[in-house]
């Protein structure tokens, strides 16, 4: 005769085991000998080296059942556990902040090459280099080849000048394409979301294969994937996704600003791409890059009313998601306001006083605050703030002029060009000029006061900005910060450099042809930090008496959720590791603790990530998530 025992447990206790003086059934994560994690134990991740959590012997569930805490990060991540812009408090709760090491990349365009180059920010190396777009779309036809065409080129006029870093990570390319068909190309940041178009097994993609910190162009040497046949999708380097067609062909400048806004729940972000001929703004998917509707009245563009001919050269998003467009060839320097959840031009032409005296502006970039910033050109070594939500007294423009400021070389600014913002309040500009001819500069000051940030210059001392100048280090154009907070500037004599933002020290890249040409968030920081400040972890349990038979009942957790704060929970299933990135799987979200799993239609399985986003749209406050548990039930068959 068969009979059932219902056997029920406690799945882990946040992250760690559990304690003496726990009741009957909870468990402790445990290691399958198979997946390579036990679910937080040691690392989250066993000795894989997976990143995750650590090991804390105080964590477990309270006798209510209360998850109690205990849990803390090690720096790494992993498809199953980890977290992604997040950090650990004094207090040992998970909090928003901090970086991902697998986006510690700066992606930068060589205009002239028609390339575009990947630096690992922390090493400098440059570990990948692509064409900035692909003449045959890389996305499989219904019949499961690879088709099409999109009469772009593959290697020739393609210009690109804009690169922007999504929210998985992904990398979009903006080609300016002066004299053929302007476009937008998205290169995946790791192999695991390439396509192997040529059915190889393997994902063939550029690589540093000898270590060397430089991407050879000599096909032999396999460093960069150089199609003999452009017209073979199979021999493209697999990581570039596909390239759209924007704007009309011909002569003149296409794509030549671009900036992400962070879109639908779950997804890396809507793209929006500034066409300088037609001086209008333009929407893409993120998946397919296809080009949608701006707003719910199906228009496909909206035009910028800016006068000359002058159209969209940088733009930002703000955490209102308000797209902030700027024309760097008109005198006033002037701005356009976009309402992106609408799709609709707020303001055509936002120009500054007269008495300011901006002739010119190039970079732009968006603070904490959501004030908009401008750097310099024609004008000098300044820098401008527009704050459209200021109220009285603060006036909405106000300038910034670091003319008289000093480097470590003794050296003066005599203008602006790229210009990005942190999460401290510092605001970052390059500069490409000084007396004796050609720079590449950087100077920091604080966004409320026009306080300089000081550098301790090695062997110097304290010094107003660093000179980073010599004949290989010069015409500094875009500024971006990477995940430690240091600070990088692309120069178009055809390298980068990586400034400490302490110290000022300088770390150089290997050389290049001339041409490095990027104004644009390609780090990712902004769009991370003010644009969609949120960030996420996540932890996979199992439970081995139960194995296929698992029915999850209730995911329970402790947080505080201060005002214009958020977290929410996701729960995936699945009796294989590698079904647990499939959204296609995932129940959510869960506002609520506890959250009741099966009334929820989670089914049952031998894996259950569970996933928590925090978000906030305040950037002094995080929502703090203290400690969660899961628990579990399963029938054992007794014979």
């Amino acid at each position: 005769m068969r009979q059932s025992l219902i056997f029920m447990a406690f799945a882990a206790a946040v992250i760690a085991g559990c304690k003496c003086g726990d009741p009957p059934g909870v468990k402790p994560p445990f290691d399958d000998g198979q997946s390579g994690l036990d679910g937080g134990r040691d690392g989250g991740g066993g000795n894989t080296g997976d990143g995750g959590t650590t090991f804390d012997p105080d964590a477990g569930t309270t006798l209510g059942g209360r998850p109690d805490g205990g849990f803390s990060l090690d720096g790494g991540t992993s498809a199953t556990s980890g977290g992604e812009n997040v950090q650990v408090d004094p207090e040992g709760n998970i909090v928003l902040g901090g970086g991902k090491t697998e986006l510690a990349f700066a992606w930068i365009a060589n205009n002239a090459q028609g390339t575009v180059s990947k630096y690992d920010t922390r090493t400098g190396k440059e570990v990948g280099r692509y064409h900035a777009a692909i003449p045959i779309d890389g996305r499989p036809k219904s019949d499961g080849t690879i088709g099409y065409p999109n009469g772009l080129r593959g290697n020739d006029g393609n210009n690109p000048s804009r690169t922007a870093v999504d929210l998985h990570g992904d990398v979009w390319v903006a080609n300016r394409a002066s004299n053929i068909q302007g476009s937008v190309t998205k290169i995946a940041n790791s192999k695991a979301f390439c396509v192997d178009r040529n059915n190889n097994n393997k994902i063939d993609t550029s690589e540093d294969k000898n270590g060397d910190g430089a991407i050879s162009t000599v096909a032999a040497d396999g460093e960069m994937i150089i199609p003999t046949d452009w017209l073979d999708p199979t021999q493209y380097d697999e990581c570039i996704l596909f390239s759209t067609p924007v704007g009309a062909p011909g002569s003149g400048v296409k794509a030549r600003a671009m900036a992400i806004s962070a879109g639908i729940e779950g997804t890396a972000g809507d793209i929006w791409v500034g066409l300088w001929n037609d001086k209008a703004v333009i929407k893409l998917d993120p998946v397919t890059g296809q080009q949608v509707p701006v707003n719910s009245a199906g228009a496909l563009k909206i035009d910028i009313p800016f006068p000359s001919g002058q159209g969209p050269y940088g733009a930002v998003i703000d955490s209102k998601q308000r797209l902030w467009v700027v024309s760097s060839g008109l005198s006033p320097a002037r701005l356009a306001l976009i309402d992106t959840v609408e799709g609709r031009l707020v303001e055509g032409n936002l120009l500054p006083p007269s008495g300011l005296g901006t002739s010119g502006a190039y970079g732009i970039a968006i603070d904490g605050k959501n004030r908009v910033w401008l750097a310099g050109w024609s004008s000098g070594a300044k820098a401008w703030r527009y704050n459209h939500d200021a109220v009285s007294p603060e006036e909405p423009w106000r300038m910034f002029d670091f003319s008289g400021a000093n480097s470590q070389a003794s050296t003066k600014m005599r203008r602006g060009r790229g210009i990005a913002a942190d999460e401290q309040g510092y605001i970052w500009m390059s500069s490409d000029l000084n007396a004796a001819g050609n720079a590449s500069q950087l100077i920091a000051f604080h966004g409320d006061t026009g306080e300089l940030k000081m550098f301790n210059y090695p062997g110097v001392g304290m010094v107003d900005f660093v000179d980073a100048t010599n004949t290989l280090t010069n015409r500094a154009i875009g500024v971006g910060l990477d995940a430690d907070g240091h600070v990088w500037v692309n120069n178009l004599s055809g390298n980068v450099v990586r400034i400490h933002r302490d110290t000022g020290e300088i770390l150089r890249t290997a050389q290049q042809p001339e041409g490095l040409y990027t104004y644009s968030d390609f780090t990712g920081y902004q769009l991370r930090n003010f644009t969609a400040p949120q960030g996420s972890f996540r932890q996979t349990f199992t439970a081995p008496e139960c194995g296929t038979e698992t029915i999850w009942r209730y995911l329970i957790w402790d947080a505080v959720v201060p005002p214009r704060t958020s977290i929410q929970a996701y729960v995936t299933v699945s009796n294989e590791l590698s079904e647990l990135t499939n959204d296609a799987l995932r129940k959510g979200p869960f506002t609520s603790s506890p959250a009741d799993l099966r009334a929820a239609g989670v089914p049952k399985g031998r894996y259950l990530r569970v996933e928590f986003v925090l978000k906030s749209d305040d950037r002094q406050l995080s929502p703090k998530l203290k400690s969660f548990d899961v628990n579990y039930e399963c029938e054992i068959i007794i014979q």
